[in-house]
């Protein structure tokens, strides 16, 4: 049986056939353990957290209590219920930046900008050492940047399709900074696609393995923004690149696994 955290985000209400953990990360373990007992769940997508880099910035404490401590506590219940593999969305912001001439790769040295990325290294860390503990399989999906309709109010993607949406007859648009940031976008429905193929998948094998949720297709952030509303002035679109101005992912690893 496939179950999923976080089904009401921006990736998990693509997921279909999974079922929806009503735990909350806050929750007990014990609680958790007994909902788990009652599923009997052989698979798992972890993806329910705080994902807005503002929130975690001003929240680094319940940032850590639940994207660490609700990540660990999730698989110790999911463990103890029979669980054998546990899929922890991850972030491409691990990797932290990239070159033109060479994407980020899953065996490449972690260096994270972000609390939020920081966060989710340690995560990372820490089920890893948990899973071999418990003797389960962990897949580490390292999501690169999600761009589509109904997402979370703090993704671009929902800043520029809300202002696309209500801009007929209006000439008002907002600024959009880092448009020259060079990014590798995904929709969020392809992201929970990969995520049912790594549930499904028998190929992989290694207790531990990190895969790149990624196309390997650079787009910078401007580019995006004119695909989804050709109308916006690009004199509204800051092209000044950020600290972290090119982050792309190799996913050659993931169609090895995936196929895809």
């Amino acid at each position: 049986m496939l179950l999923a955290t976080g089904t009401t985000g921006s990736v998990g209400k693509h997921l279909l056939g999974a079922i929806a953990v009503k735990s909350r990360l806050e929750d007990s373990l014990e609680s958790t353990t007994r909902e788990f007992l009652e599923l009997k769940p052989t698979v798992i997508i972890h993806l329910a957290g705080i994902t807005s880099v503002r929130l975690i910035e001003e929240n680094q404490d319940l940032s850590f209590r639940l994207n660490i401590g609700g990540a660990l506590r999730t698989m110790e219940a999911f463990a103890r219920a029979g669980g054998q593999r546990f899929i922890f969305a991850s972030t491409g912001h691990v990797y932290g930046k990239t070159t033109p001439n060479r994407y980020a790769r899953e065996n490449d040295k972690p260096e994270p900008h972000s609390i939020y990325a920081k966060h989710k290294l340690l995560a990372e860390t820490k089920l890893s050492q948990r899973a071999q503990e418990l003797g389960i399989k962990l897949v580490v999906a390292r999501i690169f940047s999600v761009f589509g309709v109904d997402m979370a109010n703090h993704y671009l993607a929902s800043k520029v399709f809300k202002e696309t949406r209500s801009s007929v007859g209006n000439t008002e648009y907002s600024k959009i900074e880092n448009g020259g940031d060079i990014r590798d976008f995904m929709e969020p429905f392809e992201v929970a696609r990969r995520l049912e193929l790594i549930a499904k998948t028998k190929r992989i094998d290694q207790q531990i393995q990190i895969l790149n949720i990624c196309t390997g297709v650079p787009a910078s952030v401007k580019q995006k923004v004119l695909n989804a509303n050709p109308n916006w002035p690009e004199d509204k679109i800051n092209t000044n690149f950020s600290s972290l101005p090119h982050l792309v992912g190799s996913p050659e690893l993931a169609r090895q696994f995936l196929g895809v």
